[in-house]
């Protein structure tokens, strides 16, 4: 009956965290959604059916950009989740090294931004690469958190 009562009595003392947690990754992947624009004709125009299709059509690099980050903040999330299946408490470093990595999520909006604008474009090789970056950072930061 002790060993019973014992496992019962592990009550996680994470949830502020992880409601924190989610917040910041819904958040950051709302974000992205803002880089989606209605395309406006020249002043005084209007479009046709055909020339709205060609400029939404135009804007496939926005796209593109949105469904991979929101893919990989899905992913991120999913991570985030699994980690604190496994933690029932935290400390200060933890918290910290948390708070890297929530960091470095809110983070990911601002090079998706920059992909989708230069993708199809001479700087698309340095926007690619601040991209990456941005990866390498949540990997670092997973790792601090593991």
């Amino acid at each position: 009956m002790s060993s019973e009562k014992s496992e019962t009595s592990l009550e996680k003392e994470t949830g502020r965290i992880e409601a924190f947690s989610d917040g910041v990754f819904a958040v950051a992947i709302t974000l992205l959604v803002f880089d989606l624009q209605v395309p406006q004709p020249p002043a005084g125009e209007t479009f046709s059916a055909t020339a709205l299709g060609l400029a939404l059509l135009r804007q496939w690099p926005f796209y593109l950009a949105f469904l991979t980050s929101f893919a990989t903040i899905l992913i991120m999330w999913i991570s985030h989740h699994t980690i604190f299946k496994m933690v029932y408490r935290s400390n200060t470093p933890f918290l910290f090294a948390n708070g890297f990595l929530l960091l470095a999520v809110t983070a990911v909006p601002f090079p998706t931004s920059l992909v989708a604008e230069y993708l199809n474009k001479p700087a698309a090789a340095m926007a690619c690469a601040v991209y990456a970056g941005i990866f390498v950072v949540v990997n670092i930061a997973y790792n601090v958190v593991l």
